[in-house]
C-alpha cells in the first residue's frame, strides 16, 4: 500500500514528539526494498530507540530480527509473525493491535501465532475495526465491514 495511507497514524505520533518514517517501497512491497529502514536509521543516527511496525503478514517482524541493535520494539497492526520470525525467546517489547472484524488477519491468526511472540507481548483488540482501516486506502472486498470510522480505529 502507499505510504500516504498510513500518514494519519504517523501524523498523530509525530504530534506527540516522535519521529515517524513511512518509506515509499518499490511497487509498495517491503520485501523488495529491504534497505529503506537502514536508510532512515542512518539518516537519524542521533536516535537510539527505534520501534518498527507494520501491517499484514508483516515484513516488520523480519526487519526487527535483522536489526537487533537498532530495534527497541515491534508494533504489529493487523499483523502476526511467521515461523521464520520467532520472538518467543526474546525480551523485545511487542504490541499487537488487531481488529474485531479483520478478515485478512483474523482472530484465529492472532491466536494461532501467539506462541511466536513472548509472554511480554501486549495484545489490543479494536472493537468494531477491520483490516482496511489500519490505513486509509478504502474498503477491501476480502475484508469485513467495520462498525467504526477510520479515525475512531
Amino acid at each position: 500500500m502507499e505510504p500516504e495511507a498510513y500518514s494519519y497514524i504517523g501524523h498523530q505520533l509525530s504530534e506527540q514528539g516522535y519521529l515517524v518514517g513511512i518509506p515509499q517501497m518499490l511497487f509498495n512491497f517491503p520485501i523488495l526494498d529491504t534497505n529503506k529502514a537502514n536508510e532512515i536509521i542512518d539518516n537519524y543516527s542521533s536516535i537510539s530507540h527505534w520501534f518498527i511496525g507494520g501491517v499484514g503478514r508483516c515484513f516488520s517482524s523480519k526487519l526487527c530480527l535483522q536489526l537487533p541493535q537498532e530495534a527497541s520494539g515491534l508494533i504489529l497492526l493487523g499483523a502476526y509473525p511467521t515461523e521464520d520470525t520467532d520472538f518467543s525467546n526474546t525480551q523485545l517489547p511487542k504490541l499487537s493491535i488487531y481488529a474485531e472484524h479483520d478478515d485478512l488477519t483474523t482472530l484465529h491468526d492472532i491466536k494461532d501465532t501467539r506462541n511466536l511472540l513472548s509472554k511480554s507481548v501486549v495484545f489490543y483488540q479494536i472493537d468494531g475495526g477491520n483490516h482496511a482501516q489500519f490505513g486509509m486506502y478504502g474498503p477491501r472486498r476480502e475484508d469485513r465491514s467495520a462498525n467504526i470510522t477510520v479515525k475512531e480505529q
